[in-house]
């Protein structure tokens, strides 16, 4: 949802970069958690706040019946091929 275009509400209440609400000064260290199944679009979402944090982490610990039917989260696990996608994704820096 992150990365989505259409998403600019969602991504404006959940990362207010325009106010200097999330990755001043005093927010350091930022550590940003996405939870997701598409590499691309977690590198998308990725990228939109690396000048805004120090670090990206994926969830893949959430228990949820949400994250299940997501496949996000914990239920990430049972697919190792998907996650090792994901973790190629991050060349640019961000780790």
């Amino acid at each position: 949802m992150f990365a989505s275009a259409t998403k600019k509400t969602f991504r404006e209440i959940n990362f207010s970069t325009l106010n200097g609400e999330e990755g001043g000064k005093e927010d350091r260290p930022l550590i940003v958690q996405f939870c997701g199944n598409d590499p691309q679009q977690i590198l998308t979402s990725a990228k939109a706040l690396e000048p805004y944090c120090d670090a990206v982490d994926i969830n893949l610990g959430c228990p949820q019946d949400i994250a299940k039917k997501g496949k996000y989260g914990a239920f990430l696990q049972d697919e190792w091929d998907l996650i090792y996608d994901i973790s190629e994704c991050w060349p640019f820096g961000l780790a």
